[in-house]
């Protein structure tokens, strides 16, 4: 029978009224019942998630800006290989007193511009550190820097820690007690050789330039499955295609003509401002770009308030795009630094090594010049000299650049994440 309001009385209507509202409440509170334990069970697994992530810390240091921007490019890597990983990066320094990032930066600059043969025999000293020496300067960063880095990893926990300094290995070597258990360390060398220094047995990897690099360590007595060749890491930017002719039509050069840039390290060019001046004079069929770094601030206001640079002659300082100006390059003269080695090698560039910093450079420059991909200078008027030959040879030029297919690596930032990502059980995704 259908039930209507007129075939029933006022206290039955009430009685299947209180009914319903009954069974409105108990679904409302099944409902609000249910939503709860869904959220308890979403926070629950987002807690499982972050514990059940793998944790990678990344060291490095501005001990000169390679050290740095190779962290850097490991970071980048990381996070896009690894979206679920927790990577952070620490730069050391920033966790020693003023005085130690003084000594290990600045005054580390101003000593190799005074006394850079000095530095070169400090360098070569340390190579040869007997297990006494070694201990003093251990001892020494650990009550630095010690206490600090221990606390930190400590409090991140990783399941990997990759570094590129010494500084932090040096202070690892002995101490792995203090790591958490389990921890992975990985240690990738940013000169191209084999230096004492670089050398530590504690690391479960070690990723370096290339097979000369290599041997170097196997000779020190280091464990051949533990010694990978990658090259040295940068931003994979560097790798990636770009429009040459649109670079220097931005620059408001001649896009038909050869590029030579000038990259102005930390170590000083005394001729500096005659080579520009002879830039727009002497070589007006080619274009050149000289960068200063950033801490030629004062430099650079001066030869911009004091010099009429010729159409052909650009001066720049402080760039973010350096990828694409060694793109459009087709020459560049430099001293042979950790970064800009490797982003020769990225971009095969031929290369004019000129003021190598005695010490680490000197592996670079052997490298590049041997390979047949770079020539030395020693003054202005070599320089000159060496750069008429080869703009007046442009098959030589050629030759040159044909030659990085034997020694550029492929991105090595990409062969050092993905291999560490292999030993964490992670799959690195494209």
């Amino acid at each position: 029978m259908k039930i209507t309001r007129n075939n029933i009385t006022d206290a039955e209507m009430k009685s299947l009224s209180e009914t319903l509202q009954g069974a409105v409440i108990n679904e409302s509170a099944t409902r609000v019942r249910a939503s709860d334990e869904s959220a308890a069970l979403a926070i629950s697994k987002n807690e499982f998630d972050a514990a059940s992530r793998k944790r990678i810390l990344v060291l490095s240091a501005l001990c000169g800006n390679g050290h740095y921007r190779a962290g850097k490019a490991l970071e980048q890597k990381f996070k896009r290989l690894a979206p679920n990983a927790i990577v952070q990066h620490q730069e050391m320094l920033e966790l020693v007193p003023a005085w130690l990032r003084y000594v290990s930066s600045d005054l580390w600059i101003k000593w190799i511009n005074t006394f850079p043969n000095l530095w070169g025999k400090v360098y070569h000293k340390m190579d040869k550190w007997e297990e006494k020496e070694a201990g003093i300067m251990q001892r020494l960063m650990n009550k630095v820097v010690g206490k600090k880095l221990f606390a930190m990893i400590g409090a991140f926990q990783p399941d990997l820690i990759i570094g590129t300094h010494v500084l932090h290995h040096m202070i690892f070597e002995g101490n792995e007690h203090r790591l958490p258990k389990g921890t992975r360390l990985a240690l990738v060398v940013t000169d191209n050789g084999a230096h004492g220094c670089w050398d530590f047995p504690n690391a479960d990897a070690t990723y370096v330039f290339n097979e000369w690099a290599r041997q170097g360590f196997l000779a020190h007595g280091r464990d051949p499955r533990k010694i990978f060749i990658s090259g040295m890491p940068i931003e994979e930017k560097f790798y990636a295609p770009v429009d040459r002719e649109k670079v220097i039509r931005d620059l408001g050069l001649d896009a038909s003509k050869k590029t030579v840039t000038f990259i102005h390290g930390i170590k000083k060019w005394n001729w500096l401002e005659d080579a520009i001046d002879r830039a727009g004079k002497v070589y007006a069929d080619t274009n050149f770009i000289f960068i200063l770094r950033s801490g030629d601030k004062e430099l650079y206001e001066r030869l911009t308030a004091e010099k009429s640079f010729g159409p052909n002659v650009r001066l720049l300082r402080e760039i973010s795009n350096m990828h694409e100006i060694l793109s459009a390059t087709d020459l560049v003269v430099s001293k042979p630094g950790g970064s800009t080695t490797a982003e020769v090698l990225a971009k095969r560039v031929p290369i004019i090594v000129a003021g190598t910093v005695p010490g680490q450079e000197e592996c670079n420059r052997d490298m590049l010049v041997q390979a047949g991909v770079g020539r030395e200078v020693h003054c202005e008027r070599d320089l000159f000299n060496t750069l008429d030959a080869i703009l007046s040879h442009p098959e030589d030029l050629e030759a040159m650049k044909r030659r990085f297919a034997k020694i550029s690596p492929p991105d090595p930032a990409d062969t050092i994440v993905r291999s560490e990502l292999q030993f964490l059980g992670i799959d690195g995704r494209e």
